[in-house]
C-alpha cells in the first residue's frame, strides 16, 4: 500500500504543476474625444481560468474607472452565451458613428452578430460615474487569446473613442 500512496502523491503533484495561472496583460490605447487633444490610456486584462473570457479595467482622463468582462466569440457556442454582450451593443451611441450606421453590428440578429464577431473578442465595461464602454478586438492569433496580440477599438457612451493595441 505505501507504493500506491507514493504514486498518488507523485501524480497529484504532476497534475498540480500543469495547472497554469490565468494570463494577464496590458493594452495601450489612444482616446479620441471631440474638442480635446488625444490622450494615452492603459487597459489591463486578466483571462478567466479555463474560459474564453475574463475581465478588463481602465481609468480614463477625468478619473472615471471602467471595469467589465470580455469574451472570445466562437461560432460553436450558442448565441445565448453572448446575450449580455449583444444587448449592450444596441443602436449607435453618438453622432461620431454617423446617422443610421452602426459598425458594431447593432442592426443585426443575434445569430448574425455571433457570425460577425466569431474569432474576435468583445467586451462591455461600466464606469463608476455612469458611463459605459463597449470594445471589440481583432486578434492576431485567435487561439492564443489576448496574449497573442491584435488591435481593437472601444466606444464610450459619452462619445469618446479609443484605438487599442494589444
Amino acid at each position: 500500500m505505501p507504493s500506491f500512496r507514493l504514486l498518488a502523491l507523485v501524480l497529484g503533484a504532476a497534475l498540480g504543476a500543469c495547472a497554469m495561472p490565468p494570463q494577464t496583460g496590458i493594452m495601450s490605447g489612444r482616446v479620441i474625444a471631440k474638442g480635446l487633444p488625444p490622450t494615452e490610456v492603459v487597459m489591463s486584462w486578466e483571462e478567466g481560468s479555463g474560459s474564453n473570457g475574463g475581465s478588463i479595467s481602465t481609468t480614463l482622463a477625468g478619473g472615471e474607472r471602467f471595469t467589465g468582462q470580455f469574451v472570445r466569440v466562437t461560432a460553436g457556442a450558442g448565441p445565448e452565451a453572448f446575450g449580455p454582450y449583444y444587448s449592450a451593443w444596441g443602436p449607435v451611441w453618438g453622432p461620431a458613428w454617423g446617422v443610421g450606421a452602426d459598425p458594431w453590428g447593432g442592426d443585426v440578429t443575434m445569430v448574425e452578430w455571433v457570425q460577425l464577431y466569431s474569432g474576435k473578442v468583445v467586451a462591455t465595461l461600466f464606469g463608476d460615474r455612469g458611463d459605459s464602454m463597449r470594445c471589440r478586438f481583432q486578434l492576431t492569433d485567435p487561439e492564443a487569446g489576448l496574449s497573442g496580440g491584435g488591435v481593437g477599438q472601444c466606444q464610450v457612451s459619452n462619445g469618446w473613442e479609443i484605438n487599442v493595441q494589444l
